[in-house]
């Protein structure tokens, strides 16, 4: 007689832990993540009839790709750091719509609805008045104008007084048309900058907001929720985004 034994292996989605998990407070398989920020070039894309800046999207459906791709990487990174590791991934779905921008030539802002880029991250919208303008500070770490102001080394023609090269004590409005200099003036006139700031143009943050809502095959305490989106925050930031908070967790 043959013993026949069958052994029934059931796999099933579980969560492990390890030592440096931090099993404390609420649980809960899902959490949104509320996220403000300067978005990085490849978080854009340009209006039709507008050449690409490198960095940027070529598309709308490019660069919605792109925020997604860098949000499944940073919630996988922050679920590494902090020692949580699952058989399932988690599914993610953010509200965010990549913005249509033309970025200007520089760090002045010349003309009227566009965007000045700094380091790889749109930090401003160049506007007349206060249009668009935002009431958050600029972010920590971004150089350029505060708000209300034209970005630094932006002149407006109508308000820069210009000194006579024969009357140094005297200054007279400035014109669109140098002064006339004589001969002996001609090697120390400095002319006025090619590119300047239209009148009213003005540099306004242009700060995002993006939420994100994250779903786990297993419940999460609230402190390692809080954790992850640390974490998340530091790999978002090798991305070029620049955050205006940390980022804030609702347990869902």
């Amino acid at each position: 007689m043959h013993l026949k034994l069958y052994i029934l292996l059931i796999i099933s989605p579980v969560l492990i832990w390890t030592c440096g998990s931090d099993i404390a407070g609420t649980s809960s398989k899902s959490a949104e993540f509320g996220i403000s920020f300067f978005a990085p070039l490849a978080y854009t894309y340009p209006p039709a009839d507008v050449d690409l800046v490198p960095g940027q999207s070529l598309t709308l459906e490019l660069a919605n790709r792109r925020v997604k791709t860098d949000l499944d990487l940073a919630i996988s990174k922050g679920l590494t750091a902090n020692q949580i590791y699952l058989y399932i991934p988690p599914t993610l779905n953010f509200t965010f719509t990549p913005p249509s921008v033309q970025i200007a030539d520089g760090e002045v802002c010349v003309t009227d609805n566009t965007y000045i880029q700094i380091s790889g991250t749109v930090i401003y919208k160049c506007s007349i008045g206060n249009s668009g303008a935002s009431t958050n500070i600029p972010v920590s770490g971004a150089t350029g104008a505060p708000t209300n102001a034209p970005v630094s080394g932006a002149t407006d023609v109508t308000e820069s007084p210009v000194t006579d090269s024969t009357a140094s004590s005297t200054s007279v409005p400035s014109t669109n048309t140098p002064p006339e200099l004589v001969d002996n003036d001609r090697d120390n006139f400095h002319a006025l900058p090619r590119r300047r700031a239209s009148s009213g143009v003005r540099a306004h943050p242009f700060d995002q907001s993006m939420t994100v809502i994250a779903t786990t095959s297993q419940p999460l305490y609230e402190n390692q929720w809080n954790k992850i989106a640390r974490s998340v925050q530091q790999a978002l930031e090798d991305k070029k985004l620049l955050f205006n908070d940390d980022i804030q967790v609702l347990l869902l």
